[in-house]
């Protein structure tokens, strides 16, 4: 069994590629936590293989975006709040709404554009 397999069995996560026939398409995300840099680059080769081109797409797009504004772009992609959010990245809520914040004024949605983030993020291909 390979590192990154036996990695997920020990987090009980099936991050398979994206399937419309499941609920979810990365079933047991909610179980993952990305605590490390590792855990990080297994998290964002798993989104890879269920969205191939959409990390290179935001990176093209958004060249000064730091990596946590692209974890959170990810988390805010697969639909999740800000409660879930925080669970993965173990921080507090309130430490997602900070860097939600500064996420939407670095994507240029600041409040007088009236854009949702979330939307944005949701359209965003």
């Amino acid at each position: 069994m390979d590192m990154e397999k036996a990695f997920l069995q020990r987090r009980n996560i099936s991050l398979s590629g994206r399937d419309t026939q499941q609920k979810d398409p990365l079933d047991g995300l909610l179980n993952f936590r990305i605590l490390t840099e590792d855990d990080w680059m297994t998290f964002k080769n798993h989104f890879e293989r269920s969205y191939p081109g959409y990390l290179s797409c935001l990176r093209m797009t958004f060249s000064d975006i730091t990596q946590a504004e692209e974890r959170l772009f990810l988390l805010y992609n697969l639909n999740l709040n800000r409660q879930e959010i925080a669970k993965i990245l173990d921080v507090s809520e309130a430490t997602v709404k900070k860097s939600r914040t500064r996420l939407q004024k670095r994507l240029g949605l600041g409040l007088a554009t009236k854009q949702n983030l979330e939307q944005f993020i949701q359209d965003f291909k």
